[in-house]
C-alpha cells in the first residue's frame, strides 16, 4: 500500500524526523509542569489560576505527553522493526 516513492525514504530520516518532535514535546510538557509549578508558588499568579485553566493545562499536558510517546516509539519502531 506504500507509494513506491516513499520507500526510498530511509528509516533513519524517519527516525530523526520524529525525534525531533519528540524533544519539542519534551519541552513544551515541561514548560507546562514549569508554569503550573510557578503558578501554585507564586502569590500573584496564583490568584489567576481558575478552573477553566487548570482544564485546559490538563488537557495540554496530557497532549504533549501522549505525542511525546507516540513520536518516540514511531522513531524506535522504525529501526528496530519486529
Amino acid at each position: 500500500m506504500e507509494p513506491t516513492w516513499t520507500k526510498r525514504i530511509p528509516s533513519w530520516a524517519m527516525c530523526k524526523w520524529f525525534y525531533v518532535f519528540f524533544v519539542i514535546n519534551v519541552i513544551v510538557l515541561m514548560l507546562l509542569v514549569s508554569a503550573i509549578v510557578y503558578a501554585f508558588v507564586s502569590r500573584t499568579a496564583f490568584k489567576m489560576i481558575t478552573v477553566p485553566n487548570v482544564f485546559i493545562a490538563l488537557i495540554q499536558l496530557t497532549v504533549a505527553s501522549t505525542n511525546m510517546l507516540f513520536f518516540y516509539l514511531i522513531c524506535d519502531r522504525s529501526l528496530h522493526p519486529t
